[in-house]
């Protein structure tokens, strides 16, 4: 090791020939030079030739200027200037040097005057510490913060990752082409996100790469998890048709790192390629290393953003595209068909058999058969076609680039088959059929809601032709419009001749086992259809406005019902009345109800009104003071479907609400899924800090309802406990209800009872 350089042997004046002088000047670990007041170099030692690339007679026939970086000039200049003014006897600064070869060495520069003699110049004695690698260091960390400061501020990935690429070829030592590769969902495929370096057209040339052991050398490193290194790309065999391909790019050697997160998932590659056969340097082994945590930050955020934009746009039983994408699809798909004078055309299609399952097995049997069908349809999705899951029982295929009509008749043939299929249900063979409603893009179809309308209306005319009945939406002016009239004629006779009834769910307190409500379902019995879905009728009571009177009428019905089971002693806490967009903004609604509770002598806090929460969003003048009206007249206002909305939660603390029910979706898989268990479990939280008191919708199994009772919610309505009965039901389980709390649980139920002390197979999502 070399001796320590001890500024005081050399001190003196500048010695010539001295042997011990020049020993010591040799062994020096730092860079030692004489410099005279011109600035010319009269002494150098080996250390500071090294340093600079330079021998010693090139160094001495030079100025310190020739190799002071430009910026640095003044600073030397004003150092120098103040040693021979005696301002200061000695100076410690950092400064640049310009290498022979060009680069950049970053120095900590210890100076002081040396005075020969009266009339002599002084000579300047500066002793040279390479700090190179700290100043790397220190500027490694401020581009790193300065780059995770811009990943927290957002932008896209693609700049955030040739960021990072930049960041290397600035810090490496070896000159190299950095690519990144980022893992696709399905775990198979590496494709280039980004590229740095000077490889000419190196990124363009990329391909995407299969993960596999006999793949690239960056898909070798993600399938093994492990870097991967080539020193000579021309001798790597094994790589087979990879190596040709690098080698046509120019690359000489590479590594490949995987970006992993810190459990160890794969998200990419960080790949460097020289254009040099040989080992790569530690250091750029380390630095990238480091770049490769950077890159699996960014690869990350853009996973979790990913996720939640997936989880919005998103069913969440059936993972297809919900009502939100399909319009954006349908936008674009419609823009696309006009300028391009293409086909396109719109699939409705109706499981029929959905409504009749859910009430014979249950909601679970019900979205089992939804999935089966979902998954059966996949088969039709291709190209730019898109299967999606706008609401309630029904499906939408999109068709993009459609030849001719005959087209779409051979997918909806297709499509019926695939449904028509045999299901199987609780080892029970079932019939399933569909409708479908078509919509065909004209030349001026330019307007998604009306394209998916009028879809929606041939829907209709196919239900009321039959099941596996398939209609295409030909005119406004057609026999369509004609079938939303005949629907409504049936309803306004339906309620002149009292064919609707109203059915009670019940809803259960959790901690002591009571009905504590009921929730109110509008029902038709048609005289020679039978009962109809709601799903079919409350749209047409919508759109017509017979739900205003309908909707008198339930209120009615409701009221005289909840009047009866007072005077038998049978008194029920409060009932729950769906409420439509309509009648919320009908300005007789709050005199109607006043009316109705004070001619049944009803507190008004024993009627709920549910309101969806797209309706609660809709946050306008009216909406705020049609609940302020509902309010001051002390009903209950209750939000239905919560969590459907995507909605910024704001609304939760400026409109007087009661209730929060939580959508049956995400009941559902409480048990199964830690994202749904959390979410309800936040919802829950947030609603008693609220001070809303929370309804669970859809319960039907016994680990649900652990679930829901450990974490404090306070109802539930769902199959585990009852189906909507009619209201003689009621009654007689409010009778049992007085004598004895009820289980969740009825005997016409599947399920086994919920006995105390059961152990939940429902996981905390909490826990690990």
């Amino acid at each position: 090791m070399n001796a320590p350089f001890d500024a005081s042997q050399v001190s003196s004046p500048m010695p010539s020939d001295e042997p011990y002088t020049r020993a010591l000047l040799e062994q020096q670990a730092v860079g030692v030079a004489w410099i005279d007041a011109a600035g010319r170099y009269q002494r150098v030692n080996p250390r500071f030739c090294e340093m600079l690339g330079y021998s010693d007679k090139e160094l001495l026939a030079r100025n310190y200027g020739d190799v002071t970086h430009p910026e640095d000039l003044d600073s030397s200049s004003g150092m120098r200037t103040r040693l021979v003014s005696g301002a200061q006897s000695s100076g410690k600064f950092e400064k640049r040097y310009v290498r022979k070869d060009g680069r950049i060495l970053w120095a900590e520069v210890s100076a002081s005057v040396v005075h020969l003699g009266r009339d002599e110049s002084p000579i300047f004695l500066m002793i040279i510490q390479d700090v190179s690698a700290r100043k790397r260091q220190e500027q490694l960390l401020a581009d790193e913060r300065a780059l995770l400061e811009r990943l927290a501020a957002g932008g896209s990935l693609e700049n955030a990752l040739q960021s990072v690429a930049v960041l290397y070829s600035r810090h490496a030592l070896r000159h190299a082409q950095v690519v990144m590769y980022r893992l696709m969902d399905d775990a198979a495929l590496l494709v280039p996100v980004a590229a740095g370096g000077a490889l000419t057209a190196f990124r363009d040339a990329l391909h995407m790469l299969p993960v596999a052991p006999d793949s690239s050398l960056s898909a070798r490193a993600v399938y093994y998890r492990e870097p991967r290194i080539c020193a000579d790309v021309a001798a790597a065999a094994e790589l087979g048709p990879w190596r040709d391909d690098m080698l046509a790019k120019h690359v000489r050697s590479a590594f490949s790192l995987p970006v992993l997160t810190a459990d160890g998932i794969a998200l990419g590659a960080f790949t460097v390629c020289g254009e040099q056969a040989g080992e790569p340097a530690p250091e750029d082994m380390v630095l990238a290393q480091r770049l490769t945590n950077l890159t699996a930050v960014a690869l990350e955020k853009q996973r979790t953003l990913d996720s939640l934009l997936h989880i919005q746009s998103h069913d969440m039983l059936t993972g297809l595209p919900t009502r939100e994408l399909l319009m954006a699809k349908l936008r674009a798909g419609l823009e696309r068909a006009r300028r391009e004078h293409r086909g396109l055309a719109l699939l409705l299609i109706n499981i029929r058999s959905m409504n009749r399952v859910n009430d014979t097995y249950g909601h679970e049997a019900g979205d089992r058969l939804l999935l089966t069908m979902a998954a059966r349809l996949r088969e039709l999705v291709g190209g730019n076609n898109l299967l999606a899951r706008p609401g309630g029982n029904e499906l939408a295929l999109l068709l993009e680039d459609v030849a001719d009509e005959k087209v779409v008749w051979q997918f909806v043939r297709t499509a019926l088959k695939l449904i028509n299929a045999p299901h199987m249900i609780a080892a029970e063979e079932i019939a399933v059929s569909a409708n479908i409603g078509i919509a065909l893009a004209r030349g001026d179809s330019d307007c998604p809601a009306a394209f998916l309308r009028q879809a929606d209306m041939a829907l209709h005319q196919a239900r009321a032709e039959g099941g596996n009945r398939a209609v295409v939406y030909a005119d406004r002016s057609n026999a369509l419009e004609a079938t939303s009239l005949v629907l409504a004629a049936e309803l306004q006779r339906a309620l002149e001749r009292g064919e609707f009834m109203v059915h009670y769910q019940p809803q259960v307190e959790l901690q002591h086992g009571r009905i504590a409500g009921a929730e109110a379902l509008l029902r038709w019995q048609h005289p020679t259809r039978g009962v109809i879905s709601p799903l079919d009728f409350i749209p047409v009571l919508e759109e017509t406005g017979l739900i205003n009177p309908v909707g008198k009428w339930v209120l009615e019905e409701v009221a005289a019902r909840m009047a009866d089971l007072q005077q038998a002693g049978l008194p029920l806490p409060h009932v729950a009345v769906n409420l439509s967009s309509r009648q919320l903004h009908d300005t007789q609604l709050v005199n109607v109800i006043r009316g109705v509770l004070q001619r049944y002598r009803l507190l008004p806090a024993t009627l709920t009104l549910e309101l969806t929460e797209t309706l609660v969003m809709r946050d306008t003048r009216e909406t705020r003071m049609a609940f302020d009206a509902l309010h001051e007249l002390g009903v209950r206002l209750s939000v239905d479907d919560f969590g459907t909305g995507y909605s910024s939660l704001s609304y939760l603390k400026h409109l007087p609400l009661n209730v929060l029910k939580i959508d049956k979706k995400f009941v559902d898989e409480v048990c199964e899924n830690r994202a749904d268990g959390a979410i309800v479990g936040a919802i829950i939280m947030m609603s008693h800090n609220l001070g809303m008191q929370v309804v669970a919708e859809g319960v039907e199994t016994a680990a649900q309802l652990d679930f829901l009772r450990l974490r404090s919610c306070d109802q539930m309505q769902g199959y585990l406990f009852s189906k909507p009965v009619p209201f003689a039901d009621l009654r007689a389980m409010l009778a049992a209800d007085q004598r004895q709390p009820v289980s969740p649980h009825t005997a016409g139920d599947n399920s086994p009872p919920h006995a105390p002390g059961l152990r939940s197979e429902c996981p905390d999502p909490a826990s690990p």
